[in-house]
């Protein structure tokens, strides 16, 4: 009976596993998701077969992130103004040293620092990089809030787009890190990520939705900024959705996307909170958050 049902799992796994795949290989909307679902697991109940869905989802944004980094071309930009003004900035400055988003980038800029030699000739950051990165992480435990390995590594790689995006880094060179002036990387960091990236570089696992995000972006920042207290991660998508279009309302495919994307990048920046453990994802805008969402507004 027991090597019965470890056959059954490893199928439904393997299962799950090529669908990923397909997923960010022949960009499958989500309807064709839901079809393979319903078609690959007819023989277990629809409540089951949305776990899966839940799963696969996950499965392949990892997977997008599995394959070789994309060799992007760098192209300097020169605007590095600082979303807040510095006397708006001091207040936060503890919440912003100890942002994801700013551990991450300690960790990348540390190691390219001792191994400059692994930057190549088109300025991207070679998998055995990240490998050290992951390692020097796992050992120093620096990055707690983050307990999943696979999902670390595809934030470092992440990391690693952004800051070739910075001003400290320019002809395929590391220059600097703002000579330890915390409020200035991070807000080189966050332009980078809003203004300066492709958004299907750092979130490949569905390049056309990627695309649009970054054009409605600010709709989803307006309605972010609106909220009172805590905020049910599904009735923002919702309202998104219904204002632009972007998806059907709770489709959880694309909920997921914001979720395990967007709203988590803007969590690493200290702009947002997880409120956990909660039945449903749950946010809440700091009081950083607050203050930096008002000043990103204004700069439309």
């Amino acid at each position: 009976m027991k090597v019965s049902f470890e056959a059954e799992k490893y199928r439904v796994s393997r299962g799950l596993n090529i669908l990923a795949r397909r997923i960010v290989e022949e960009e499958f909307s989500p309807e064709m998701v839901t079809a393979q679902i319903n078609q690959q697991f007819n023989y277990i109940s629809k409540k089951e077969r949305m776990g899966l869905m839940r799963e696969v989802i996950n499965r392949s944004y990892r997977y997008a992130w599995s394959v070789p980094e994309a060799q992007g071309i760098f192209r300097e930009e020169n605007d590095c103004n600082a979303v807040m003004p510095l006397e708006k900035i001091n207040p936060f400055l503890d919440t912003i040293k100890e942002c994801v988003a700013m551990k991450i980038a300690r960790q990348v800029l540390s190691a390219l620092q001792l191994r400059s030699c692994e930057i190549s000739v088109n300025g991207s950051f070679g998998s055995s990089f990240y490998r050290y990165c992951l390692s020097r992480i796992k050992k120093s435990n620096i990055i707690s809030q983050i307990k999943d390995l696979e999902v670390l590594e595809i934030h470092l790689k992440q990391m690693g787009h952004l800051i070739r995006k910075t001003e400290i880094f320019a002809k395929n060179a590391l220059k600097g890190a703002h000579n330890g002036n915390i409020s200035a990387l991070h807000s080189d960091l966050f332009l980078a990520f809003w203004e300066r990236v492709q958004w299907e570089e750092i979130f490949p696992s569905n390049p056309a939705a990627s695309r649009e995000l970054s054009q409605c972006k600010s709709i989803l920042i307006d309605i972010i900024a609106r909220q009172k207290g805590t905020f049910a991660l599904r009735e923002i998508a919702n309202e998104f959705f219904a204002l632009t279009g972007f998806s059907k309302p709770d489709d959880i495919f694309m909920i997921s996307f914001l979720d395990f994307y967007f709203f988590t990048w803007l969590s690493h920046f200290g702009i947002l909170d997880y409120c956990r453990p909660v039945p449903e994802v749950r946010m809440k805008v700091t009081p950083f958050g607050r203050e930096f969402l008002a000043h990103l507004r204004e700069r439309r």
